[in-house]
């Protein structure tokens, strides 16, 4: 039998890396074929020695380990060619291109082997977290096609790609007698790649002479224009110093050395540039990689520098273990993260250790190689699946297969019944709204997802159909997840939460909340802390598996609907799905416009809603509730302490609102404009338009700056994620503010500009209104816990909705409370050039 163990395929995230590991056991029979093949070769060839095959890091894996876990081949392409330009130019850090025939790879040597993307990746849509290389590909190579066009004034202009001949260059570009204008042919005709050897000049300039002085000068233009604007992008730096650039490949001739674009300090074209990517292989280099989360319960820098090394003599006994000379191996620097939400340092540790490969130990030999279980059916289903393979490189499979379908609205009632692809939308949207914060909505998305398929409705429902007949007459439910959402990509909720929460509130409501209604349980007054509470012990009423059996709330709690508290980050999905299991309908508005840190931050609560009874519930069935509090951030301080007891993350059910209070206090219409935003991001992508700009254009909203993050600091403290990044401007958006640094505390509180100095300048924008990062490519939102230096991002901000800018609310969410470091500010800005 053969299994995968996901711990040894993916990192952090229980559901991504559960993804990894099906999708390398699943590669496992394509993957021994191959290999197999490699070895028929081999044998053809007189060759009788160990199999390796390079890796995305960078390195090599025996034939033993690469049958194991396959999906560390993936890439390895770009890597090598990175890991080859840094052995042949002697280069540890510097900016590689990579020009093909077809595609430039441009990539970033840190250490001498290439960076790491941070973010997760997608396969057909499906989230899976292994390593992979940062590697921009963009559509430049030797057989680019070249084109003349006019432009709207009528003005002759020249394009590069992104199409190409490709592998047709020999019979197809000019300079070859073909009839087509490439890349190459450009390179030739301007003297700075030569095919005298393979072709007389005489026949080279006859073959070229149609060709422009204005045309070789402008598709020049065009190469380099492209290759720095990549260069630009890959390169993290914190005040735009030009890096270093090594050429490699076939089709670097189509630039010349001595011509350099903005920000590059070189062009460093080694000798054997052509055959980089095979010299990267050849280096032998055997990796060994740690990713761990500790917890350092000490302040003392000898704790840190402990947790450090002992990080690095297990990334050095993997190395080892995988193949290389002890003496060989090198541990780099250790990347440490702090983890959000979690109170407490804990810290994620990433280390890796490199070195030479031990010939004298070897690799395992083919034949020891044990093939994997394949019948004929499946060895027939697989050739189909290959031969049937089509999909283009860098194609986005899962959004050419995502089918859009208008919004489903009862013509009767007006109720709107949510499909797949609504669930797409409203999760971008959430993310988005969710301002660096309130935890990622995926797994919310997978439960909607999920309810769809059974059977049951997603039903949403306006304001105003509150009260409208006798079943939508009561009391409407706010329900939500509290604590550290960093614990949910570990600890995956076990879906009775919520409705655990509803039947604590359910019991204390019948009891009317009185505490002489309470002899079974032990009720803890504390009026020094204006706190009265009750613990678990009601009858075994959130007993898991008696809640994952209940599919309807009694009809005397009076609760006739639910309502996400904030539309911002994985409680705004969360309640869609509690609706379809319950069969009650969800209200489209929410108690937020966004998310925030604290439970006081409930605009009906800051209001005059009741803050009592409310109660906190976990995974297990135990629980805490509420009956009396002097305040609502006395019931924010109570549940905070509370949830730490109870794993760090628990349901959390408000007391429940009138109908009235819903239409007086909430945002209403928030899962509607959630929707609204995911459906303009995928919109553009699926027409090939920015995301970004669509986003903006949407909302309203003003761009802050485009650029890169150059710079990182973030901790926890007093149980929150505090600290900032900057972000430093793209050369071409002369606009923006060239650097910008955004405060976080959980969610992003504000942006200021940098002076030239490194100190702050003006403040661009700050809660409520929303601060919010985007992926340049994708539109996707970017949290706090996956941001990183070198990530291409977009820093917007959105108009926070009226209910957060009043006299009430502006105390408790504006920045007198979330900014209390700048205490000179004490009033929103949202563009600091307006009024």
């Amino acid at each position: 039998v053969s299994i995968t163990l996901g711990h040894k395929v993916g990192q952090m995230g229980m559901l991504e890396r559960e993804n990894a590991a099906i999708f390398n056991e699943s590669l496992k029979p394509l993957c021994y074929r191959c290999i197999r093949a490699f070895g028929q070769a081999l044998v053809e060839l007189g060759l009788h020695c160990p199999l390796y095959l390079t890796q995305n890091d960078g390195t090599l894996a025996s034939v033993a380990d690469a049958l194991a876990l396959p999906v560390c081949t993936f890439s390895s392409g770009p890597t090598n060619s990175m890991a080859g330009a840094a052995f042949l130019s002697q280069l540890q850090s510097a900016i590689v291109v990579d020009v093909g025939g077809t595609t430039t790879d441009v990539g970033c040597l840190l250490g001498g082997f290439p960076r790491q993307a941070s973010s997760e990746v997608k396969v057909a849509g499906v989230s899976i977290n292994f390593r992979m290389p940062d590697v921009l590909s963009f559509g430049l190579g030797g057989g680019s096609i070249v084109r003349e066009v006019a432009d709207s004034e009528g003005k002759t202009q020249v394009t590069v790609g992104r199409d190409s001949v490709g592998y047709r260059l020999t019979k197809e570009a000019l300079v070859f007698g073909g009839k087509t204008l490439t890349a190459t042919d450009v390179a030739v005709a301007a003297g700075i790649a030569d095919l005298q050897e393979t072709t007389p000049k005489e026949v080279i300039a006859s073959r070229l002479s149609g060709l422009t002085s204005d045309v070789i000068h402008k598709a020049r233009d065009q190469i380099y224009d492209m290759v720095a604007e990549a260069v630009d992008y890959m390169k993290v730096s914190t005040a735009g110093k030009d890096v270093p650039v090594v050429l490699v490949g076939g089709g670097s001739i189509l630039l010349d050395t001595d011509r350099l674009p903005p920000g590059i300090s070189a062009f460093i074209k080694p000798a054997h540039y052509q055959v980089a990517n095979a010299v990267g292989a050849a280096r032998g280099k055997v990796s060994g990689f740690v990713d761990t989360v500790v917890r350092l319960g000490s302040k003392d820098e000898s704790t840190r520098l402990e947790a450090h090394q002992q990080a690095k003599e297990e990334a050095i006994r993997r190395c080892v273990a995988a193949g290389a000379k002890a003496e060989t191996v090198t541990a780099g620097e250790v990347d440490e993260t702090a983890m959000s939400y979690l109170p407490g340092p804990n810290f994620r540790l990433q280390v890796r250790a490199v070195g030479d490969v031990d010939e004298e130990r070897g690799a395992s030999l083919l034949a020891d190689i044990k093939a994997p279980t394949l019948t004929g059916n499946d060895e027939q289903a697989l050739k189909e699946e290959v031969s049937q393979t089509t999909a283009e490189p860098g194609k986005d499979d899962w959004l050419e297969g995502l089918r859009e379908i208008p919004r489903q609205i009862n013509p009767t009632t007006g109720d709107w019944l949510l499909s797949a692809w609504d669930i797409e939308c409203i999760t971008i949207g959430a993310g988005i709204l969710g301002c660096g914060g309130g935890g990622s909505p995926s797994m919310g998305r997978l439960r909607c997802l999920q309810q769809l398929k059974q059977g049951k409705e997603i039903r949403v429902i306006s304001v105003d159909r509150l009260e409208s007949s006798a079943e939508l007459s009561g009391l409407v439910a706010s329900v939500a997840f509290m604590g550290a959402p960093t614990v949910l990509t570990e600890k995956l909720v076990a879906g009775t939460e919520l409705m655990s929460s509803l039947l604590v509130i359910q019991k204390l409501l019948s009891h009317k909340a009185r505490p002489s209604d309470y002899p079974e349980v032990t009720l803890k007054a504390r009026p020094d802390d204006g706190v009265v509470s009750v613990e678990s012990g009601m009858d075994d009423v959130c007993d898991p598996e008696k809640v994952r059996l209940t599919e309807r709330l009694d009809a005397g709690s009076g609760i006739v609907a639910v309502m996400t508290v904030e539309v911002g980050g994985l409680n705004c999905m969360e309640p869609l799905a509690l609706g379809a299991n319950l069969g009650l309908p969800v209200v489209d508005a929410d108690g937020m416009g966004r998310a925030f840190p604290e439970v006081q931050m409930f605009v009906p609560l800051i209001n005059g809603a009741a803050s009592c009874p409310s109660a906190l519930v976990d995974a297990s069935g135990r629980w805490r509730a509420c009956t009396h509090v002097d305040s609502s951030k006395k019931l924010e301080d109570f549940m905070r302490n509370a949830v730490i007891g109870l794993g760090y993350i628990a349901s959390f059910a408000f007391s429940p609102l009138p109908a009235e209070k819903v239409r007086q206090t909430c945002i209403v219409g928030s899962l509607t404009h959630s929707w609204n935003i995911g459906q303009a991001v995928l919109h553009a992508r699926k027409s090939s338009l920015d995301p970004v700009e669509a986003v903006l254009r949407f909302q309203n909203a003003r761009l802050i700056t485009k650029g890169k993050v150059c710079d990182r600091h973030i901790s926890t403290a007093e149980g929150f994620s505090k600290g900032h990044i900057r972000v430093q401007a793209f050369k071409s958006f002369t606009e923006c503010p060239a650097m910008i640094q955004v405060d976080i505390q959980n969610e992003f509180v504000c942006a200021y500009e940098v002076n030239s100095d490194g100190s702050l300048g003006r403040l661009q924008a700050c809660v409520p209104h929303l601060v919010t990062i985007l992926d340049c490519e994708t539109g996707f939102p970017i949290t706090t816990e996956v941001l990183r230096p070198g990530q291409r991002v977009a820093v917007i901000v959105m108009r926070a909705p009226d209910a957060l800018l009043t006299p009430q609310a502006l105390p408790v969410v504006g920045p007198a409370y979330l900014m209390r470091q700048y205490p000179g500010v004490t009033e929103p800005v949202f563009d600091p050039n307006s009024s």
